[in-house]
């Protein structure tokens, strides 16, 4: 089998026979511009480095605490943070200012002594 594309069908192609169509894109990826408005509460500190209690909504409508540290945010997606939990050592990305919001994420207090990045 070569590696050539057989080119004998493609030269009989008549382009003048497709039908001109009107495409719009249905879910734009985002600009620079959106990025850069970050829904962050005016009297909320920084997340990054913060040691947080997430709850989560099971199925059953109950919740469950996780406690975890805040590592970064992401490069291109501003307003979408990096997160491990204490249960599951694992890296997450959640927009953390939704559930802060929502009352659903709490920044916890740094204890005396506690050296940051670590839980």
């Amino acid at each position: 089998m070569s590696d050539k594309p057989d080119l004998a069908e493609i030269e009989g192609f008549d382009k003048a026979k497709l039908k001109k169509t009107e495409t719009k894109e249905k879910n734009p990826l985002p600009t620079k511009e959106m990025n850069t408005k970050i829904k962050v509460p005016e009297d909320a500190e920084e997340l990054v480095g913060k040691a947080v209690e997430h709850l989560f909504e099971k199925e059953d409508g109950e919740k469950n605490e996780w406690r975890g540290m805040v590592l970064s945010r992401a490069p291109i997606m501003t307003n979408w943070y990096y997160i491990t939990y204490e249960k599951d050592p694992v890296l997450y990305m959640y927009q953390l200012w939704d559930d802060y919001e929502d009352g659903d994420l709490r920044i916890l207090p740094e204890a005396v002594g506690h050296q940051s990045g670590k839980l």
